[in-house]
């Protein structure tokens, strides 16, 4: 709001993006485009690493890639 009142508007002016797609991104105006990280899946991987790691503590190593999503709203598109 305090931006509106002095003139700068989203998308216009400037580009707001979240992180984790909840459900209040879906009902801010403008709506926030946010990145999605399915932490579900997440979690079962770390945890399974961790697993990996408690048996062979000197031979494993992991490096982990979270896949996400880009979910494009009004806040980052041109009006």
């Amino acid at each position: 709001m305090a931006l509106g009142q002095n003139g700068l508007y989203c998308p216009k002016d400037f580009k707001i993006i979240g992180y984790d797609n909840t459900v209040e991104s879906k009902s801010t105006k403008p709506t926030l485009t946010t990145v999605f990280v399915d932490h579900k899946n997440l979690s079962r991987i770390i945890f399974d690493n961790i697993i990996l790691r408690i048996a062979n503590p000197k031979k494993y190593s992991a490096k982990i890639i979270a896949h996400s999503e880009l979910v494009i709203r009004e806040s980052t598109t041109i009006i």
